[in-house]
């Protein structure tokens, strides 16, 4: 039998899980509490129990989606800069990231835990190429999140190669001439 410990991590587990199909299907303006405990198959009540506000579900839930980014450069075996290009672009996270940008608008406070992760991975960075490349690997992001026009096809597979290629270069500190 569960205790109480597992169950609340598996109901937690379970509702971020709902709340996050839910902001890549519609986006997090649509995403009601109701909704997510609907989709999550737990009541209301066990729902606010966690989480008694949208703010709160969509923060642990941006939490949550930047801690497994994290995780996944962490266990990658590729060099750190390389896993940060892959896996930044990564076609799986893209709907979910849409419908956290735009919470954003909605819920500036959100921004602080985003720096905070984005201060951790930039310490991995320490070549000039090497922050060309997390740079440019944040901006095709967040183009796309944006609906902007991205190289697709070859030219996306090419342009993703050359960023690999200046992640996993020399490593001199920036200022530093190689």
């Amino acid at each position: 039998m569960p205790s109480n410990v597992q169950r609340t991590q598996t109901t937690r587990a379970a509702i971020l899980q709902a709340a996050a199909e839910l902001v890549q299907r519609h986006g997090s303006r649509h995403l009601t509490l109701l909704k997510v405990a609907r989709q999550a198959g737990v009541s209301k009540g066990a729902l606010t129990h966690h989480y008694p506000s949208k703010d709160l579900l969509l923060n642990d839930l941006i939490q949550h989606h930047l801690t497994a980014f994290s995780s996944t450069l962490e266990k990658s075996d590729l060099p750190y800069g390389v896993a940060y290009v892959r896996h930044g672009n990564h076609d799986g996270t893209r709907g979910l990231a849409h419908g956290l940008i735009a919470a954003l608008g909605a819920h500036p406070a959100v921004m602080e835990t985003i720096r905070e992760h984005a201060s951790n991975w930039q310490q991995h960075f320490h070549s000039v190429d090497a922050n060309i490349a997390r740079l440019a690997t944040d901006g095709l992001w967040l183009a796309e999140v944006l609906g902007l026009p991205v190289p697709e096809g070859q030219d996306r597979e090419q342009l993703l190669a050359r960023m690999e290629e200046l992640a996993s270069g020399p490593q001199e500190k920036p200022g530093e001439t190689p």
